[in-house]
C-alpha cells in the first residue's frame, strides 16, 4: 500500500489499520522516512484514543463506586487494566478492592452475630474461619474465634454433656473442659474488651 492510501486511512480515522500497514511496508523497507512519519503519526492517534477510552472508563468507574457498587467497579477496573491502566486506574482499583472486604467483612460480621444471638457456636465459629482466611491478619476475627470456642465450651458444659458426665462419673472430662475455657480466658481487662 502506498503512502498516499494510508494517509486517507488516517484521516478516516482508521489509525490501527494505518499503523499495520506501515509495519508491512517498514518490514519490506525500514528505511523508508515517510512511511516512519506516517506511522509515528498513526500510533500517535492510537495512543489518544487508548487515552480518552481510558479516562471515559475512569469517569465510569468512579460513579459506580460512588454509587458504592465496589464489585461492579473492581470487576470494569480490572478488565480496563488488563489493555494498560494508568496511576489513576490502579488506585482505583486499590480503593474498590478495600471496600469489597469492608463489606464482605461487615457481612460476616452481621452473621455471626445473628448465629450468636441464637447460640449457634460452631456456625458462629465457621463464618469467622471464613472471614479470616480472606483476612487472615485481622486481629479482631482471631480474637473472636477464641472467645467464640470459650463460649462453645461453656455452653456444652452447661448441657445436658455436663449432666451425663456427672450422672457417669466421668469427672476428668468435665475437668478438661474447664481446664480449657480457663486456659482461653483473657486474664486483663484489655484482652476482654
Amino acid at each position: 500500500m502506498a503512502p498516499g492510501s494510508i494517509e486517507n486511512l488516517i484521516s478516516e480515522k482508521k489509525y490501527l489499520e494505518a499503523a499495520n500497514q506501515c509495519r508491512a511496508i517498514l518490514s519490506r523497507n525500514p528505511r523508508d522516512g515517510k512511511t516512519m512519519k506516517l506511522f509515528e503519526k498513526a500510533k500517535k492517534h492510537i495512543e489518544k484514543e487508548r487515552e480518552e477510552i481510558l479516562k471515559r472508563n475512569i469517569s465510569n468507574i468512579k460513579i459506580l463506586y460512588k454509587q458504592k457498587k465496589y464489585k461492579e467497579a473492581l470487576e470494569m477496573a480490572r478488565k480496563l487494566a488488563e489493555a494498560g491502566g494508568n496511576q489513576e486506574l490502579f488506585s482505583l482499583i486499590s480503593k474498590s478492592e478495600r471496600k469489597e472486604l469492608e463489606n464482605y467483612l461487615e457481612k460476616g460480621f452481621e452473621a455471626h452475630k445473628n448465629f450468636v444471638k441464637i447460640g449457634k457456636w460452631l456456625e458462629a465459629i465457621d463464618i469467622l474461619s471464613e472471614m479470616q482466611k480472606v483476612n487472615p491478619r485481622n486481629e479482631k476475627i482471631k480474637s473472636m474465634i477464641l472467645s467464640d470456642k470459650i463460649k462453645y465450651i461453656d455452653s456444652e458444659l452447661h448441657s445436658n454433656l455436663k449432666k451425663e458426665l456427672i450422672k457417669n462419673g466421668e469427672f476428668a472430662k468435665l475437668e478438661f473442659y474447664k481446664k480449657q475455657r480457663n486456659q482461653h480466658r483473657p486474664t486483663d481487662k484489655k484482652q476482654r474488651a
